[in-house]
């Protein structure tokens, strides 16, 4: 198989909340490619450009670090007259730049001659819900009509980029996807234990997210004498809002705000948990989900989910089948189906067994993998 030299255009990296694409450079370089990641140099995102830090999230891959940084290393990058000015740049086999707006960039970068090679932009949620509304309906027209290939990661993302006005010939679906090694088998979950239900979300603190509804419903529940113990993991804007929440509700016993936590604690959290709930909804400002990692992660790790019908999350979920799916801001809703998950001890193993089903036959992390790896190849 041909070695390709890959050029990726990020905003910063690695990023905790976008392990996906680090899992993606990681598992490129362990099939032999080159790849180069070109982050912007301001404030912190310079740091995070070193690859001294790729050590702590080794157990991602099997291969040894070093070797994999042998065929990795990171670079900075500004639009403008200093555009890679410092070094220049061979032809790549492909450039790949993930969400919409380091696409845009990374197309006027060819356009000034900084980088060379086919363009693939993959688009994720936000880039395609609130970005255009933001930046207007024309400002993904000059990249629709120059890159190579554009890639949706759901269904509904692609529904969004023909809306736009993408190319249909040119435009493809390719799932992400999740190491299901990491996980237990579900068969391995207890039916039943004495104690209260555990329930586990994972994901930024942003709107999106649907938690301020997740923190009602556990409140809800407890006022009607259902023993239960809440545990978000995640950073984001409304850290301070979702505290404050919780204390005003009394629940500082019941709710854990436990912050940031790297992939090895967020695998230990989902196999001591019982239900993973994710009520995503449509931000104010139009933000949307793709079809949340974190929600494969749960299901992986055989546990039954609690969703909402929104973006491509029905993709992935199925309802009474791999998951229980409500109305997004239903809380009455989701507080049932925790109250159903709570009582029902065999349907949270039977729902959990198929959801560990379902993403290991249609979104395991080497199956997507060589998936891209492939559109990569046929480009080159």
């Amino acid at each position: 198989m041909r070695r390709l030299r890959l050029g990726y255009v990020v905003s910063a990296f690695p990023v905790l909340s976008e392990t996906f694409v680090e899992q993606q450079v990681r598992g490129l370089a362990a099939r032999g490619h080159e790849v180069t990641v070109f982050g912007r140099a301001t404030g912190q995102a310079e740091a995070t450009l070193r690859l001294r830090h790729w050590p702590s999230t080794r157990e991602a891959l099997a291969q040894p670090v070093r070797a994999l940084q042998s065929l990795i290393r990171c670079r900075s990058w500004a639009l403008g007259r200093r555009a890679l000015a410092a070094e220049a740049e061979a032809p790549f086999d492909a450039i790949v730049a993930h969400f919409g707006n380091n696409a845009v960039d990374a197309e006027a970068l060819r356009r000034v001659g900084a980088l060379e090679g086919p363009l693939v932009a993959v688009f994720h949620a936000w880039d395609l819900s609130r970005l255009p509304r933001e930046r207007g309906p024309e400002y993904y027209r000059p990249l629709f009509a120059k890159a190579e290939r554009l890639v949706a990661i759901s269904e509904h993302g692609r529904r969004r980029l023909l809306a736009l006005g993408a190319p249909p010939a040119r435009l493809e679906v390719l799932h992400l996807g999740v190491d299901t090694t990491r996980f237990s088998e579900p068969e391995g979950r207890p039916t039943s234990r004495e104690g209260p239900l555990r329930v586990l979300s994972v994901g930024r603190l942003v709107e999106k997210k649907g938690l301020a509804d997740a923190i009602e419903a556990v409140h809800r529940l407890v006022e009607r004498g259902v023993a239960i113990r809440y545990r978000i993991i995640g950073d984001g804007p409304l850290a301070r809002a979702l505290a404050a929440r919780v204390a005003a509700r009394r629940l500082t016993g019941v709710v854990e705000l436990s912050g940031p936590q790297p992939p090895a604690a967020i695998a230990r959290a989902l196999d001591e948990a019982d239900v993973f709930l994710l009520p995503s909804v449509t931000a104010a400002g139009g933000d949307e989900e793709g079809i949340p990692v974190s929600l494969m992660e749960a299901m992986a790790a055989g546990l039954p989910v609690v969703s909402t019908r929104h973006a491509g999350i029905g993709e992935l979920v199925e309802d009474g089948v791999s998951g229980l799916l409500v109305e997004e801001r239903d809380v009455a809703a989701a507080l049932a189906r925790l109250a159903q998950l709570a009582a029902d001890p065999a349907l949270r193993q039977r729902l959990g067994a198929e959801a560990r089903r379902v993403v290991t036959e249609r979104f395991e992390l080497a199956t997507q993998h060589a998936a891209f790896e492939a559109l990569l190849l046929g480009l080159a």
